[in-house]
């Protein structure tokens, strides 16, 4: 059984549900969470390292896989319904939508006043 985790602008990850399901029960709940917590770390890590030019791409690519997957176990285990986190999901890109367009607008706001000598029209 495959579930559908991340899907747009031609990226699509799928995760074997049964896989995720089977593994739940030799590891339990509290180290589920343990590794999703370290998995997510390393990622953090990986990501300080890349910034600073210690790292190739492929080792956040791992790490990013890896939290995907442990997050979507994590899920599962806890019984969190995909309807609510799509909903969250939805909340959170509307603000981040909304975020963007107030910083673009006060960029092409604040380079119109630069340039009031050239006649800059901002549509408002």
């Amino acid at each position: 059984m495959q579930s559908l985790l991340i899907r747009g602008d031609g990226m699509e990850f799928k995760i074997n549900e049964e896989i995720l399901r089977n593994a739940k029960n030799p590891f339990g709940a509290k180290d589920e969470t343990e590794i999703l917590l370290e998995s997510m770390a390393s990622l953090q890590l990986s990501i300080y390292a890349k910034h600073r030019g210690q790292y190739g791409i492929g080792s956040i690519e791992t790490h990013v896989a890896a939290v995907l997957i442990y997050l979507r176990q994590f899920m599962l285990s806890n019984s969190m319904s995909d309807n609510d986190v799509q909903e969250s999901i939805d909340k959170i890109l509307k603000k981040l939508e909304k975020d963007t367009m107030k910083k673009e607008e006060k960029r092409r706001k604040k380079y119109c006043e630069m340039e009031r000598n050239f006649r800059c029209q901002f549509d408002e």
